[in-house]
């Protein structure tokens, strides 16, 4: 199963894709704002789809901003429904 999360935001710089999915990174400048949130969203993304069997990739956006390709295997995603229907 493969999906993409797609944003017309200023992208991200070739040097700072890997830094993007590090714990606690944000985006923005600190010198002339203050980074909105706690830089978690996007190493928690892909440690999830890591833990399923997948990945996440970035991809800059003709034009501008972001494409974010998430796979996981298909069998992952069907095998994890039923284990959390068995929960209740």
């Amino acid at each position: 199963m493969a999906f993409a999360v797609l944003d017309r935001g200023p992208g991200l710089a070739e040097e700072d894709v890997e830094r993007a999915f590090a714990l606690f990174e944000q985006g923005g400048d600190s010198l002339t704002g203050k980074p909105e949130g706690v830089g978690l969203g996007l190493y928690e993304a892909r440690a999830i789809v890591r833990r399923h069997g997948g990945t996440i990739v970035y991809l800059p956006r003709p034009g501008g901003g972001s494409e974010f390709r998430i796979s996981v295997p298909a069998e992952t995603v069907v095998v994890s429904a039923i284990r959390e229907a068995r929960r209740g």
